[in-house]
């Protein structure tokens, strides 16, 4: 018996192992390591433009002239090449696969290519294309990318991503542009710009498209970041550089983000709603994978608890689909530091303010700067013009202040005038004056009952007069 129970479980194994991927359920289902839209086999978008058969050899970089032994050996794929004397590489399981890049990858292949790109040193990857372009004819080219923060030489080992996303820029020329013959921007040597995309680097693959209408015929495609970097990439002499990989590219005859979507409010509101027009088949993603059954025109991003990333709607008719993305960035908050003066606090900080005393709103304090009339803890609430506020840390004006009669001494000061008195003191004793940052201005000693000193040396504002066992405030 147990026998035939074993038999019936590897007869039925194979069927286990080819489940179909779900490609609206948020799980890996296949068991590939790819879940839903990240599963770019099992779940492609096929839009209602022709998939044209890539005109660039090669698009997975599967084929080779040999298998890679190191780094800069982009020139053994087949049909690529380093595109300047700046040297890409070429990854393949096969030979030299550097242990951080992301498996599965995209195409469920062996390879993949990718290049530095900091200020002062840019790598790129480019294509002879097998057809032309055509000139005034819209195409849409697709690929996946993934950003890291890579050691500078020899792509050992990566760091935490400290720069902004890369604006990734297609290129092209209008001939057979031979390339690897130069450094820089490639618009100093015979390339155009064709279009570009954004890609935020977080060490995970995402889709990429850039749709594109060439001006004149294009033969030749180059690859990487834009001619001006983003001055957050260190530079070339960096430990670590940024690095991207590329892989599984498709070409598109058309424009295939054709569901325009517009978001309202923000994340730091708690408002955040990205809306596109009601079609048939709609399925929402973050970062590849379904928001399980957001299946409406609106995506209610905050209410749902959703956070930064890369959302996108595909929508299915007819056995074929559209697809837009919208990249989400995480919430900036504003910092919310006090500055004290004599009888003022200010905030630095750029941005629209509210005051509080002891937590609660000071009516009308809107300024950078609050004039203060009474002890307490101070804050104030910065909120910055993408809606995101931060509150300070409270500032505690924690001197003993007492009332002018306190005990039966009498500080006497009348508005308008430097004279300060102390009227009621019954044995020798020491004052100090201080201001509300607790720094000690003047210091001295009384023996009468009636005592007097000159406030005429300071600037107008709010000061504290201490005793041994009391004090006064008192506004000059």
């Amino acid at each position: 018996m147990m026998l035939r129970k074993a038999l019936l479980f590897f007869l039925l194994l194979p069927l286990l192992s080819e489940a179909q991927e779900n490609c609206s359920n948020g799980l890996d289902d296949d068991g590939d390591g790819l879940i839903d839209r990240n599963d770019s086999l099992d779940c492609p978008c096929v839009p209602h433009l022709s998939l044209w058969n890539p005109p660039m050899v090669n698009p997975g970089f599967e084929e080779h002239t040999a298998c890679p032994v190191t780094y800069s050996d982009m020139n053994l794929a087949v049909g690529w090449s380093q595109a300047t004397y700046a040297t890409s590489d070429l990854m393949d399981q096969c030979g030299w696969f550097p242990a951080w890049v992301p498996l599965p990858l995209p195409d469920g292949g062996n390879a993949c290519a990718g290049g530095y790109v900091s200020n002062g040193y840019e790598e790129f990857i480019g294509t002879w294309l097998l057809d032309t372009l055509k000139a005034g004819v819209t195409y849409t080219l697709g690929f996946h990318m993934a950003g890291f923060n890579a050691d500078s030489y020899f792509l050992i080992d990566t760091d935490a991503i400290d720069f902004a996303d890369l604006e990734v820029t297609l290129y092209g020329a209008w001939d057979h542009q031979f390339m690897a013959l130069n450094f820089g921007c490639p618009l100093s040597y015979g390339f155009h710009v064709l279009g570009t995309a954004n890609h935020h680097p977080d060490g995970l693959w995402s889709p990429v498209q850039i749709t594109f209408t060439p001006l004149q015929d294009v033969n030749t495609l180059m690859i990487g970041g834009p001619c001006v970097v983003d001055p957050t990439y260190p530079s070339s002499t960096s430990d670590h550089m940024p690095y991207f990989l590329y892989d599984a590219f498709t070409m598109y005859l058309g424009d295939t983000s054709a569901v325009p979507v517009t978001m309202t409010g923000n994340l730091c509101t708690n408002d955040l709603e990205l809306i596109a027009p009601e079609n048939p088949g709609m399925q929402w993603y973050l970062n590849g994978g379904a928001v399980v059954g957001a299946t409406q025109p609106i995506l209610a991003v905050s209410s749902l608890g959703l956070g930064a990333g890369l959302y996108e709607v595909m929508v299915q008719a007819d056995s074929s689909c559209l697809s837009t993305a919208q990249t989400i960035e995480a919430p900036v908050y504003p910092e919310a530091n006090i500055v004290v003066g004599v009888n003022t606090l200010t905030c630095t900080s750029p941005g629209t303010y509210q005051w509080y005393l002891n937590g609660t709103p000071i009516p009308g304090a809107i300024d950078s700067s609050y004039t203060m009339v009474e002890a307490g803890e101070y804050s104030v609430l910065v909120t910055n013009p993408e809606g995101c506020s931060t509150l300070s840390a409270p500032y505690d004006i924690a001197l003993p202040i007492a009332e002018k009669d306190h005990g039966g001494v009498i500080c006497s000061h009348s508005s308008g005038t430097d004279l300060v008195a102390l009227i009621g003191m019954h044995q020798p004793f020491e004052f100090r004056l201080l201001d509300l940052a607790g720094k000690q201005l003047l210091q001295g000693k009384g023996t009468s009952h009636y005592f007097s000193f000159d406030l005429g040396g300071f600037p107008d504002g709010m000061y504290i007069i201490m005793l041994e066992d009391r004090a006064f405030r008192l506004m000059r």
